[in-house]
This record gives structure tokens, sequence and C-alpha cells, in this order.
């Protein structure tokens, strides 16, 4: 698509000779009707789309808006260039030079060394000539896609990480941290990643024994389960008891909704009828798949197959109510396994793979990338996604720039993304009650090109 200065029509006289006058050139005549390249080497980049922006003086533009890949290979590239009609004479300057040459479709260029080029568009009319320059900018990216640089960050009121807290919410951009302790679920929050952690008293009802052990976050709110599988929501600082039909044993995270003003639907696991085992697929299942509704519970037929990620693994969940139309669920523990869900009736996985060692995990989205922090026995580890789960990335060392990574071995994490969304911030768990708490600032590096 062509953007910027609208486009004029040529005209041209009506005598025998076609040639156009000089007076009748204008910069319309002198366009770029397309521009892209290709490689044998990187077949995708012939579908590359490349953004011309044409200017009535100066020179015009030529740009991909997606940088290309990082560690692509740009030393075999052909350019493909097309210019309107009646452009004489397509000339290329590579790099900086200012030495052009006519343009030839076979020529094969080696830009590993700058990807910036001038297009000189040459017109001529009766015994004088015209020409029109664009600056070609062919974006790559700088850094490796997984690369992440550590700081060390630090916060005031930073909380001691029980072995039960794997993600922090973000309600109105205000963060909030549960952590499920000896003495219950202890609730902190973080106005601003220049602010402290503050601790909340969150209170059950009265009389009551039992304490919250997972909580979801919904629309406006938050939800929590007990021991005993009995759901409750976070109001004003006090957790009340809805009202319910049968218990529960896992809450999975509140769908997304099919409505602006429906209220929460709450995704749960239910133990499985003996009618649902026998229906299902796998007879080693316990659990059914259902969805908590204005006071009841109801049930799928679904069972829940014996890989999806249950209360005995470490869960990393979807990082929001909606995330597209579906709910995101990603388990690690003997074997990290992603799956969603539309209706909270049944799960589709996406991916299966071995992760041997896995101790913690905590799960960071950063542009459109889903991040897996998990800690081991040696250290800590980075996986990376950028299609949901479908597939991961074993980030390897580019991801651990400046992170004592030895230091987190074993070590319960939680990870976030500040609210200006140019990092994410990781809090280290400690080994012992009289240890501190550490915290590092992750920088991603994929955005600049």
């Amino acid at each position: 698509m062509i953007a910027g200065l609208a486009l004029a029509p040529l005209a041209l006289s009506s005598c025998k000779d076609d040639t156009p006058k000089v007076d009748q050139i204008v910069l319309s005549d002198l366009r770029l009707s397309s521009f892209s390249i290709s490689s044998e080497e990187h077949k995708s980049l012939s579908t590359m789309p490349f953004s011309i922006r044409n200017f009535p003086t100066g020179h015009s533009e030529v740009f991909n808006q997606q940088p290309i890949t990082f560690g692509w290979s740009l030393k075999k590239i052909k350019l493909h260039i097309k210019a309107s009609d009646p452009v004489s004479k397509i000339e290329v300057a590579m790099g900086e030079s200012s030495e052009f040459k006519e343009y030839d479709a076979k020529a094969v260029h080696d830009l590993s060394g700058s990807s910036k080029l001038n297009i000189r568009l040459n017109l001529k009319g009766g015994n004088k000539s015209f020409s029109h320059i664009y600056k070609v900018d062919i974006r790559q990216y700088k850094y490796n896609p997984l690369a992440v640089e550590w700081t060390a960050a630090a916060f005031l009121g930073t909380p001691s990480l029980g072995d039960r807290a794997n993600r922090v919410f973000d309600l109105g951009g205000v963060k909030h941290l549960f952590a499920l302790s000896t003495t219950g679920m202890r609730h902190y929050t973080l106005a601003s990643s220049k602010g402290s952690w503050r601790e909340q008293l969150d209170l059950m009802p009265a009389g009551s024994s039992e304490q919250i052990e997972q909580v979801e976050q919904g629309l406006s709110t938050f939800y929590g389960m007990d021991a005993k599988g009995f759901l409750y929501k976070l109001e004003e600082g006090q957790w009340t008891k809805l009202e319910q039909d049968q218990p529960a044993k896992a809450l999975l995270g509140v769908l997304p909704a099919r409505t602006p003003k429906e209220h929460d639907r709450l995704a749960l696991l239910l133990a499985a009828t003996q009618g649902e085992v026998q229906a299902g697929q796998d007879p080693l299942s316990r659990y059914a798949y259902g969805y908590y509704e204005a006071g009841r519970v109801v049930r799928s037929g679904y069972i829940a197959p014996t890989n999806f990620p249950l209360t005995n693994r470490t869960l990393v969940r979807s990082f929001s109510p909606t995330a597209g139309s579906r709910l995101h669920l990603v388990g690690v523990g003997a074997e990290r396994t992603a799956w969603y869900t539309t209706n909270g009736k049944d799960w589709q996985m996406l991916s299966h793979s071995t992760v041997p060692g896995v101790k913690y995990a905590t799960l960071v989205e950063w542009s459109n990338q889903f991040y897996s922090i998990e800690t081991t026995n040696e250290g800590m580890q980075i996986w990376v996604s950028t299609d949901r789960g479908l597939s991961w990335n074993d980030a390897k060392e580019v991801a651990l720039k400046g992170i004592e990574v030895g230091a987190l071995a074993r070590m319960p994490v939680v990870a976030w993304v500040d609210e200006a969304q140019e990092a994410f911030f990781l809090l280290q768990g400690v080994s012992a009650p009289s240890s501190s708490a550490k915290v590092w600032r992750g920088v991603p590096l994929k955005n600049e090109f």
C-alpha cells in the first residue's frame, strides 16, 4: 500500500511525439509502484510487506514495518523494484554510496554490512530530465528476540515468597501478589514500580476455620477457593463465600465474557464421576472439567486427561480474563503443557514437552511473548513462546545475562511486568525465614532494530 501523497494522473500530449514535455512531468510520474526482496536461504522474505511513502519535496521512503528476524543472513539478496510508467530508468546505490548503477533484477547484493540503499527513478521530458530518490531502510532486529538483560532492583516491603505463589495480578494498575504461607494466604499490593509492597489484611467470613488456598482474577475483583473446594469473592478486604451446590477440586481461572455485562464465570476442575471416566478416553483420570455460574457448578461431562496440569503441578495460568477469546493455561512440572478453553467445558492442548527437574515456575507476557521462568536443582532457565504456548524456545544464556543463576536453584519465583511495559521484575523467594528476598529487573531487547 502506498501511503502519503495523493498521486495525480499523468497528462500526456496527444501529438505524435509521445515523449512527455518537461512541464508535464509531475511527482506522480516518478513513483515507485512496488518494492520487495528475496533470498534463496530465507524464502519468507519474498512475502515481507514494505511501506512506500511518497513526499512532494526531498526524498521518499521505503521500509518494512516488521523487522527481519534476528540472525538471518542478508548476504545474498535480490531486489524487486517496479516503477510507474513512463519512468525511463531505475538506478540503485547501495549503502550510503552516491554511486548509482542501473537496476538489474538478476543481481545479488550483500546487505549484511548495511541494509540501507537509495533508488533513483529517472524520467526524460524533451531535452531535459527529472529524477526522484527513494531512501530504502531494510530493518532487522539488532538483538536475539529471546535476549533479556537483568539488573538488581529493590522495593520496600518486599514479601518473603511462599512456595504456592507463581503469579502477580494486575487490577486497575495495581499489582497484587497472593502467597500461601503456613499462617494462611498473604495478600500484598504494589502501586508502582517505584513504590513499596504493602500487606493487605483480607478477612475470612466470621466463624470460618478455612483459609483461601487458590486465587484467580476476575474482571474487577478476585476469587478464591479453600481446601474443601468452596468458592469466595474478595470485596473491600472481605472474602465472601459464594452460593455453591457442590465443591470443586481446583480453580483454573475466569472464562472470557460472552457479553459485556456478563458476570464472571469460573473455570473449575471437579472430581470425576464413574460415568464420566467410563465415557472418556483416559481411564486413569480423576478429574472432570466444569465451571461456576450464578450459584451453581455446571459439569461439562468431559474428563481432564492425566497430563492436564492438576493441583500437584506448578500452574502458570492466563494473565487476563480474556486472552483473545480464550483462557490460556500453562503447566510446568514433570512436563510443560499449554492448554486453552473458550467455554470451560473442554480444554484443548496446544503443546507438550518434557521438562526435567523444574521446581518452581512463573510466567509473564511481554510484547506478545510468553516467558516461562523456571528454577531447577542447578539454577534457573527461561523458555520463550511467541505463539501463546504452541511452541517453546530455550533461551539458554541469552536470557540470563546479569543474573545470579546458581543462587536461584530450587527457589520459588514470581514475575510481573512493570506499568510502562518496558521490563519485567522477578521476585526471588527465600530459602529460610531469616533470609532477604531479592528482586531482579529484566529488560527484553527484541524491540530494537
